[in-house]
């Protein structure tokens, strides 16, 4: 009998990320806030810190704002390169 193995994806927000892109979420511009709730619409409960890092680190979306009022958007439009 052959067992087969189970390949497990982690979730991140960085790698979760370009999925709420690619539906054109960030055609408006958005607050972490906002972002944090989308993920969970997916089932995905990330902390307020690793969001902002992972908005802060995505060359796709820009920052615009300070302090509590950063708010973010596309960069350019998706191009899915399949």
């Amino acid at each position: 009998m052959i067992k087969e193995k189970i390949k497990r994806v982690t979730k991140t927000p960085t790698t979760e990320l370009p999925a709420i892109w690619e539906r054109g979420f960030f055609k408006e511009w958005r607050s972490a806030g906002e972002v944090s709730t989308e993920f969970s619409k997916s089932g995905c409960h990330f902390s307020a810190s690793a969001v902002s890092n992972a908005l802060k680190r995505a060359s796709f979306i820009t920052r615009r704002g300070k302090g509590s009022n950063i708010r973010y958007a596309k960069t350019y439009p998706f191009e899915n390169k399949n």
